[in-house]
């Protein structure tokens, strides 16, 4: 029996900048049967995020649909791939799901405690009681994504949206997310369709699969038949790994850019975010660093911007102590050090054009806002402004028209190169790079990663480029770091690492990454719980098939050989 049928479907949104409506879903057709696992698949813009949000009825003000959208008997909740956009960030995690859970339910506030510390303990938190209590920045990632599939599942919906719910989540949590969501639809019979232009993920999820490309549906069929015998040879690009583009690793050792000395930083009661994390990034390299979600990969990061200051510990930049410095001293250091977020759409002010956010980054500096954002007359040469803001966006694979648009009518690919095309405005020296690539399908993910190589090779910039996905991390940086529970667990040189990994986390980092990038067969009951790793010795004692005694008390120093460092007793 069919669970929702889509015919004809017509999208339509108003272009601010030429006035008039645009159409960017030409008349698909589709059905879903009842407890079928649909995945929509296609670049950035392809017009899948905004065809389910038309599902739901959450289209952006003013939109045209035509069409008809049947939803047989069931009720629709969707799992966006921005958690924090969907949490609120002033209530609790339990006030949260009980808000929702007595909206749907006519039940007390103690039956709907209950009911939501069973909806935790369902989608894999193994200690809800302790996650309730929670606010979201609290939580990692991974945590939150969970937390909104239980908020999902509170509205007894029977069909499930998941937008990029996993595209933004490293290799061990991924699987963990993938078999949550095998998990919740097969004990709760749901329905599921799955956005992603992770393929991966789609081959051990979906039956189906529908190919948009430019607002149009243009293959589908079940995953066999559009994996191993795809019609279109856009289809087919999908499916392939992209190889990312190799570059000339450095080889000479220079003079250390950045250096960290025995950092930690804890937030309130919580166990160290970053816990006496140490390492040195040299002028020109690409220091990449990996970790799953909540390692502490972009506590560090803003630590090293001097976003966050850390509670012991010192952090260089040159010759100036970036810790001791007061905000005046840092706004000037800003210039030489920008960052990439990974969330694209919360890193761009939603009441400004792309042009106006662009010249604001410009002209800050000199100008006040307004004058920046009118671009003043006798402040700043509008015209030569004008220039470098439509070279920028060309250059990071947009199209000069779209700088009138707001961050609200882009996809999120597009919004994330804007964020590029603004950290590279200022010309800096060190450029921290926190995701950058994750909301991006392969084929412009491998664009922007060629434009970060030879804007490094041109410039002489240096990284420090935080990913999860270990391809890219392999075939682009100097040096691999490795974090786990707020501690650096194991750094190598790329090809070294390549070779051995030592630490048994790096191992299985590296062994998820191939399940989560291979199709394989669905998995039926696996484990889909995070285990508690909270102890006063290794942090990883509680995962590890390798731990010893002496592992639950004591935390093990950084032992090194040659230019291979690892925290483990194994090493001792």
């Amino acid at each position: 029996m069919q669970a929702l049928r889509v015919t004809d479907l017509k999208i339509q949104l108003y272009n601010t900048e030429d006035g008039f409506y645009q159409e960017v879903v030409h008349g698909i057709s589709f059905a879903v049967k009842e407890g079928e696992t649909v995945g929509i698949i296609g670049e950035s813009g392809a017009g899948k995020s905004i065809s389910m949000k038309a599902m739901k009825g959450i289209l952006p003000e003013g939109s045209k649909v035509t069409g008809s959208i049947e939803v047989i008997r069931e009720d629709i909740a969707m799992i966006f791939q921005d958690t924090s956009g969907c949490l609120n960030p002033t209530m609790k995690i339990s006030a949260q799901l009980v808000e929702t859970i007595r909206a749907h339910d006519k039940c007390t506030k103690k039956e709907a405690l209950k009911q939501a510390e069973y909806l935790l303990q369902a989608v894999g938190i193994t200690n809800p009681a302790e996650c309730m209590q929670q606010y979201p920045f609290m939580c990692s990632g991974g945590m939150r994504q969970r937390i909104v599939i239980a908020i999902a599942l509170a509205c007894h919906a029977k069909i499930l949206i998941a937008d990029e719910p996993t595209s933004a989540l490293d290799a061990t949590v991924q699987l963990q997310m993938i078999r949550i969501l095998q998990k919740v639809v097969r004990e709760q019979k749901l329905t599921l369709l799955f956005v992603s232009h992770d393929m991966g993920a789609v081959t051990q999820l979906c039956d189906r699969v529908l190919v948009m490309k430019e607002g149009s549906i243009i293959e589908q069929g079940t995953l066999d038949e559009l994996y191993n015998n795809p019609k279109e040879a856009y289809t087919k690009s999908l499916f392939q790994q992209i190889p990312y583009p190799k570059r000339r690793k450095q080889q000479n050792i220079e003079m250390p850019l950045v250096c960290m000395e025995r950092v930690t930083k804890a937030f309130e009661q919580n166990s160290p975010a970053v816990n006496e994390v140490s390492f040195t990034i040299n002028k020109g390299e690409i220091y990449g660093l990996v970790g799953e979600s909540g390692s502490g990969k972009t506590t560090l990061a803003r630590m090293l911007l001097g976003m966050v200051k850390p509670d012991s510990g010192h952090i260089f930049y040159r010759e100036d102590k970036i810790d001791s410095l007061n905000k005046k001293q840092m706004r000037t250091l800003w210039n030489h050090m920008q960052m990439i977020f990974q969330d694209a759409y919360s890193s761009l002010n939603p009441d400004l054009t792309i042009e106006q956010t662009l010249r604001e980054t410009i002209h800050l500096d000199n100008l006040s806002l307004i004058n920046c954002i009118r671009g003043s007359k006798g402040r700043a040469d509008k015209k030569k402004t004008g220039d470098r803001i439509n070279d920028i966006l060309q250059g990071v694979g947009l199209e000069s028209s779209l700088k009138n648009r707001y961050p609200r009518e882009l996809s999120g690919g597009q919004c994330q190169r804007v964020g590029i095309a603004r950290a590279l405005l200022k010309k800096p020296d060190f450029l921290v790079c926190d995701e950058p690539t994750a909301a991006l399908d392969v084929n412009v993910r491998k664009q922007i990663i060629e434009l970060l190589c030879e804007l490094k090779e041109e410039q002489r910039l240096t990284y420090l480029f935080i990913a999860h996905d270990l391809s890219l991390i392999q075939q682009i940086s100097d040096r691999i770091g490795v974090m786990y529970g707020g501690m650096l667990v194991e750094e190598a040189d790329s090809e070294r690492m390549m070779q051995e990994r030592w630490h048994p986390y790096t191992r299985e980092l590296w062994t998820a990454s191939r399940k989560a990038n291979t199709k394989v067969e669905k998995d039926t009951g696996a484990e889909t719980g995070i285990k508690d790793s909270k102890n006063d010795g290794c942090p990883y004692v509680g995962n590890c098939s390798c731990a010893m005694g002496k592992c639950r008390i004591e935390k093990p120093e950084m032992y090194q050989y040659e230019n291979h460092r690892v925290a483990c007793f194994l090493y001792e």
